[in-house]
């Protein structure tokens, strides 16, 4: 342990090499802020409201609102009070139907993935179909973060590659030996009874 941590603390990283590693990767700190409105489904019928007291939608019912609130959007009506008013999300329409942002690096699904960044700041993209409901994203925010933003995240990633390569070649050199051994069994047969 002491050896790794000795490791680690060797391990220097200069600013050109920084520098590079953010231009060879700048699509990974691509991010974007997003308000959201978020229209749920049930695939299985359903007789009783949420716990809202909402009625729960079928998928078709729930892509048609969905299109219906894009339509009212496109028209000129107000994002952020149609959010508050029909987000299936309580936390993101209490806040205005703020998401938050959202990087090209998340694990989140491709096709909210596709959706937010192939738009610019101001558009309204969507429905985004996800397994229990469908989305409307309006961009607030679009684009890489610069270097001086991710000076650190960059300089970590590199002292973590050289890290595990290091550590690679330390296991690749430790020697592991297998000795077989031969197990013999003696099986004794129960004597038959005399007869």
């Amino acid at each position: 342990q002491a050896e790794i941590n000795q490791k680690m603390a060797e391990i220097q990283v200069t600013e050109e090499e920084q520098r590079k590693h953010y231009e060879a990767n700048k699509d990974r700190f691509v991010q974007a802020k997003v308000k959201a409105i978020y229209i749920p489904f049930s695939s299985e019928p359903v007789s009783q409201a949420d716990e809202q007291g909402n009625k729960v939608l079928t998928e078709d019912e729930a892509k048609a609102k969905a299109e219906s609130l894009l339509k009212q959007i496109k028209g000129g009506a107000d994002f952020v009070k149609l959010a508050k008013e029909h987000s299936g999300d309580p936390v993101s329409a209490a806040k205005d139907g703020d998401f938050g942002t959202i990087r090209k690096s998340d694990q989140i699904p491709e096709a909210v993935k596709t959706a937010v960044f192939e738009a610019k700041a101001g558009d309204v993209v969507g429905p985004v179909r996800q397994p229990s409901g469908f989305y409307l994203f309006r961009i607030e925010e679009s684009g890489a973060q610069t270097f001086e933003q991710v000076r650190n995240n960059v300089a970590n990633e590199i002292r973590n590659l050289r890290f595990q390569e290091w550590l690679s070649s330390v296991q690749k050199s430790v020697e592991i030996k297998e000795e077989a051994f031969e197990v013999t069994m003696e099986v004794q047969r129960p004597s038959s009874p005399a007869q």
